[in-house]
């Protein structure tokens, strides 16, 4: 499986049939590939026989048990070890770009302080 599969297989399986009508690349590449063609084809039987299954409602009580489960109320240790990653990232960058702008300007400054110890000569 190639990038391409993987994108349009992941593509599938996350968002369904409906990305294939936004993306002509896709549809061409369903038309040329036998593994994406299968896929979507799986795909599609899998859509049709959630859409037959019946509609049930879960009971209230089901429902009140799984809301008041303590780990559906705060975020997942992977959510928040995303977010800190997140935030160290952000200020590694800030920190890098800030230290190039200062690296880059130290030949600017040396440039203009020889003039002006030239001047003063």
């Amino acid at each position: 499986m190639n990038k391409i599969c993987k994108k349009l297989q992941d593509s599938l399986a996350a968002e369904g049939i409906v990305s294939l009508q936004q993306d002509e690349t896709a549809r061409r590449h369903v038309e040329e590939c036998e593994e994406c063609f299968l896929f979507l084809e799986a795909t599609r039987e899998l859509a049709s026989a959630f859409e037959n299954l019946p509609k049930l409602d879960a009971p209230d009580e089901v429902v009140d048990r799984l809301l008041a489960r303590p780990e559906l109320k705060q975020p997942s240790a992977v959510f928040e070890r995303r977010a800190r990653l997140w935030r160290y990232g952000k200020i590694l960058f800030l920190s890098g770009a800030t230290a190039a702008m200062v690296l880059l300007s130290i030949p600017t400054l040396m440039k203009s302080n020889r003039a002006v110890l030239q001047v003063r000569e």
